[in-house]
């Protein structure tokens, strides 16, 4: 699995920690208490974004919990990777039936 990364470290409560964590709009605002993320990382190692979870309760997250969101982060990447497989199967066809313009 992926490393997990977040702004609040998985396990760790974001509300009762580091000053910069409370004033954070997410906790602030929403009640985030919370967080975890595993970054979604392309076959060719582009960074594509981010599965995050969220909580208002304060939690640790759990090995399991963590395991999960990696095999989460996997079949989201899955079905991107099929999608842009579909698109560059589309292009291909449109490209090879439209005529080429006249000069």
């Amino acid at each position: 699995h992926p490393a997990v990364r977040s702004p609040v470290p998985p396990g760790v409560s974001a509300g009762g920690g580091a000053r910069g964590r409370r004033d954070h709009r997410a906790v602030r605002d929403v009640g985030i208490r919370a967080s975890a993320g595993v970054p979604l990382f392309s076959p060719d190692e582009y960074a594509v974004g981010t599965l995050c979870v969220l909580d208002v309760r304060p939690r640790r997250w759990t090995s399991g919990d963590l395991a999960n969101l990696g095999d989460l982060a996997a079949i989201a990447m899955r079905e991107i990777a099929l999608h842009v497989q579909s698109r560059r199967e589309v292009h291909r066809h449109l490209s090879r039936s439209v005529p080429p313009h006249p000069v």
